[in-house]
């Protein structure tokens, strides 16, 4: 793994499940998975989320 880090450049591992919520990269499909989770939130629903892992269209 130490080599994943200097073979990218990375300052930290990219996928460690401790990753702060300001480190994520902010995309358009992120705020619209965000803005759907925050709606279920506020109405009490239920909601399945499903897609293909890193997937981006």
């Amino acid at each position: 793994m130490k080599d994943l880090l200097a073979w990218f450049g990375f300052k930290c591992y990219p996928f460690d499940k401790d990753i702060k919520t300001a480190d994520v990269v902010d995309t358009p499909i992120l705020q619209e998975t965000l803005a759907r989770l925050e709606y279920m939130k506020r109405r009490g629903g239920i909601m399945l989320l499903t897609g293909d892992p890193g997937e981006e269209t």
